[in-house]
């Protein structure tokens, strides 16, 4: 059935259609929209795992991804990956899909599942073999948990998973160590995983680094030698400590905090 009106900005779906997506008449997005929402359809390696990423980050789709989750505007989850979904269940048909875990907290408060619901049409299995010791707020709240979210994230229990490859789905990949900490759970798993994003991160996408890969000056002066207690007169300090002052000010080792409190702002505005 052919849309009037577009799903995201509720002008007429004809509204700057070109003639191809107007014969098509499939579309869920008028033209302006559909036009800022340019599709990828690039792999890249992160830590050995293969990663699909389906489209091009920009803040069109970030501001989109926000809409349907944090303002509850449910007549957005077939948009995502309605352009794709024929290749999807194409390209990964002997694949189960493995959702990542979401924060209990917030999938009570929204009443869905923002993945699950994004791939309600497609034909393939899924599973939810994960879950989290704490809700995700809550996980962010130290630097310590921000840093190691392998004590976050959890097999279920007498989980059974199934003889197939494994595609690990998640919206956004930021850092990559959610993705990462999943694939670790599954490496008894003896056949194929691979994962698929709507979009990364720019630092992870262009330079293949997440959170875990960013250095302070004094962190790296370490590394090379020439850091506190080396003796070196050319030592260097930067931002070697800084407060915390989520933790009454205490100091603590400053890039550490630097990267949590990065990846916990990011995640405000996309969990």
């Amino acid at each position: 059935m052919k849309e009037e009106w577009c799903r995201l900005c509720m002008e007429e779906i004809t509204n700057q259609q070109s003639l191809f997506e107007f014969l098509r008449q499939d579309s869920l997005l008028c033209g302006a929209c559909r036009h800022e929402l340019a599709v990828l359809n690039k792999t890249v390696k992160l830590n050995g795992i293969k990663l699909h990423i389906a489209y091009v980050y920009n803040d069109f789709l970030e501001n989109m991804i926000f809409q349907y989750k944090e303002g509850l505007d449910t007549a957005l989850r077939d948009v995502f990956f309605h352009d794709i979904m024929k290749k999807i269940n194409a390209k990964f048909r002997h694949y189960t899909i493995v959702l990542l875990p979401s924060s209990e907290e917030k999938t009570i408060e929204r009443g869905f599942h923002p993945v699950k619901d994004m791939l309600h049409a497609c034909r393939l299995k899924t599973i939810e073999p994960f879950y989290k010791t704490c809700n995700h707020k809550q996980s962010l709240q130290s630097f310590e948990n921000r840093s190691n979210i392998s004590q976050v994230i959890k097999m279920k229990p007498n989980i059974v998973l199934p003889k197939t490859r494994l595609l690990l789905v998640d919206d956004v990949v930021t850092s990559g160590n959610t993705l990462l900490c999943a694939y670790d759970l599954l490496q008894k798993h003896r056949y194929k995983i691979e994962a698929l994003a709507l979009f990364c991160g720019y630092a992870l996408f262009y330079l293949g680094l997440s959170a875990g890969d960013i250095y302070t000056h004094a962190e790296i002066a370490k590394t090379d030698g020439y850091g506190i207690g080396s003796g070196d007169p050319d030592m260097r300090w930067d931002l070697l400590y800084l407060p915390d002052y989520e933790n009454n000010g205490v100091l603590v080792p400053g890039g550490r905090l630097l990267r949590g409190k990065a990846e916990f702002y990011r995640k405000q505005l996309i969990s």
